[in-house]
């Protein structure tokens, strides 16, 4: 996802070269454009999709070894005892 993301930027790496702009706000040494401000939600936008599809399919998936829940393993063997 971060490779995504990397490739996402690199599209519009240096696209306003040689144009001079005022910039919309600096913090310290960063100076921040309303162009580098689109730039970012632009490519938030393409990497956001496919970050959350394959979270999404991580997070539903299931095991493909049906593994019995150690704690129900545990009272099970308990129950043995008794």
């Amino acid at each position: 996802m971060l490779y995504l993301f990397f490739l996402s930027n690199a599209i519009f790496y240096e696209q306003s070269a040689g144009r001079v702009s005022n910039p919309y706000f600096s913090i310290s040494v960063l100076q921040f454009d309303a162009e580098s401000i689109g730039v970012g939600v632009i490519s938030t936008l393409v990497v956001f999709p496919p970050t959350l599809l394959a979270i999404l399919l991580f997070k539903k998936s299931r095991s493909m070894f049906g593994r019995e829940n150690r704690i129900d393993k545990g009272l099970k063997q308990g129950v043995r005892r008794i």
